[in-house]
């Protein structure tokens, strides 16, 4: 019993200091300033591979070519590598999959 008390008290402070009313303006967690601090410093950069299935995000150094970025993956893709299509995310988001070409994206 004790710990729905102490849940019910934790869930009513993240909603206090987290919304958008909230006098204390705290608008993003520590967690998600550890994750940035951390990349930062390790000097990563998170490249995302999408089909119309799933979405997946990888964590490569920051100006890592495309074979190395594709090694990630599977070790096979870096040695054959043939080519990347990018295109910015908002455009697969508003478009689609595969709209997006379409449109010269």
């Amino acid at each position: 019993m004790q710990l729905s008390i102490y849940k019910d008290l934790l869930v009513k402070k993240i909603k206090l200091f987290s919304s958008p009313n909230s006098v204390y303006e705290i608008q993003e967690k520590g967690l998600d300033k550890l994750i940035k601090a951390g990349y930062s410093t390790l000097n990563y950069i998170t490249y995302f591979t999408t089909g119309e299935m799933e979405t997946r995000a990888w964590t490569i150094i920051k100006g890592d070519k495309a074979p190395v970025a594709a090694g990630k993956i599977h070790t096979d893709f870096e040695k054959g590598f043939i080519r990347a299509e990018v295109c910015p995310w908002e455009a697969v988001i508003e478009h689609g999959w595969g709209g997006y070409r379409e449109r010269g994206y």
